[in-house]
């Protein structure tokens, strides 16, 4: 049997009638963990991508708090799913290896461990890295880093990086099953993150610079790399106005 077999099966199948219904309960503790975990991300990457520095806002304290607190929320939530050491915590490790020792039939059993074993190779580095942030700064304050914090310690690649590695262990603890893990509010081009930063570019001054005062806006426009116009461009044409060059 092959893997594209074994991860298209039901649960129904590979786990044993005895150990269904907790393991479905299980599966859904971790669901609604995971949901919101893609969900603070998704925001996370808006507020990111969004050029606040560019466009006036007198609030960059206010982006950076919340990109701050999303950032240490999101690794302190990929902590507590990967690496809890709580006896009480549920986590994916501990989930997989139960379903290994336990709850999976035994036909299935060697080819749960192969897949297991093509998934451990991944983004171990980052694993490591999210725990010491866990422990030295975000659960605790460690005297010694605050000191000498490590500038950067994961970059939000990495925490992507992360995520797609949580999703694929995710994703073959489910087998056949699969899961929506973002809201369709979250969904299309005009989410409420969408519209709420959209909101906050076509009122800034400088969006709106070109039009009210074009001398100042060629003193701004000389300080912009082909980047920067890019961002502003991607915000003006959501708000019906010309793009600038």
């Amino acid at each position: 049997m092959q893997n594209k077999n074994f991860l298209d099966t039901s649960p129904k199948e590979v786990i044993k009638q005895e150990y269904f219904s907790e393991y479905k309960e299980k599966i859904d503790i971790i669901y609604k963990k995971l949901m919101y975990l893609r969900m603070n991300l998704f925001v996370i990457e808006k507020l990111l991508n969004f050029p606040y520095k560019l466009l006036g806002h007198n609030e960059l304290v206010f982006f950076r708090l919340m990109i701050y607190n999303f950032k240490r929320m999101i690794i302190l939530d990929m902590w507590k799913i990967m690496e809890d050491t709580d006896p009480r915590s549920i986590t994916l490790k501990k989930f997989k290896n139960r379903i290994k020792k336990a709850y999976i039939k035994p036909k299935y059993r060697e080819i749960f461990k192969r897949r297991e074993k093509e998934l451990k190779k991944i983004e171990k580095d980052i694993i490591l890295k999210i725990t010491k942030l866990r422990h030295e700064e975000i659960a605790h304050f460690n005297e010694n880093y605050a000191i000498s914090p490590e500038e950067d310690i994961i970059t939000f690649e990495e925490v992507k990086k992360m995520w797609k590695f949580i999703k694929e262990l995710f994703d073959m603890l489910c087998f056949g099953d699969r899961y929506g893990l973002i809201l369709s509010e979250f969904r299309g081009k005009k989410t409420g993150v969408d519209e709420f930063l959209n909101f906050l570019a076509t009122n800034s001054s400088n969006f709106n610079l070109p039009e009210s005062n074009p001398k100042a806006w060629e003193r701004f426009r000389s300080k912009l790399n082909e980047e920067d116009i890019k961002k502003i461009n991607e915000y003006r044409v959501k708000s019906g106005k010309d793009p600038i060059k």
